[in-house]
């Protein structure tokens, strides 16, 4: 054998040395990796597992957000619709006001008047009590 044969063969040999060596250690990250995966699993499982829970409440959200938007455009409506029916009341009042007011000025003025003819008796009776008191004295008092 020839120098250069020992050197191919040493060559081949260790090839296959670093061959079975490159397979060793696939073998080693193949264990480490199915190892890492069933580490992992557990960890993915619930990733899923939050993700769908996750989907749900925005689900659930959306839905309950729906609704209160719902219910809030129905309120809307409804204080619109009672403010609409209080201004056409007091449109409707307005007028009746001004007439209410003016019976109250009319009511005031005839009570004003009666209250001076009230007051206008009370001195005549008033006169009408001193005439008699006069009278009276003059009856108790002897004639000469």
């Amino acid at each position: 054998m020839t120098g250069f044969d020992i050197f191919f063969v040493v060559l081949a040999t260790l090839d296959i040395i670093f061959v079975a060596l490159l397979a060793f250690i696939g073998l080693h990250m193949l264990e480490t990796a199915k190892r890492g995966q069933q580490q992992v699993e557990p960890a993915l499982r619930e990733a899923k597992s939050v993700a769908d829970r996750g989907k749900a409440m925005a689900k659930h959200a959306q839905e309950d957000g729906l609704a209160t938007a719902a219910r809030v455009k129905a309120v809307v409506q409804k204080v619109k619709q009672r403010v609409e029916t209080t201004k056409r009341i007091a449109g409707e009042l307005k007028p009746h006001g001004q007439e209410t007011s003016q019976a109250v000025q009319q009511s005031r003025e005839e009570l004003a008047r009666k209250a001076e003819s009230a007051k206008d008796l009370g001195r005549r009776l008033g006169r009408l009590k001193a005439a008699a008191q006069a009278a009276a004295e003059a009856a108790r008092r002897p004639s000469p």
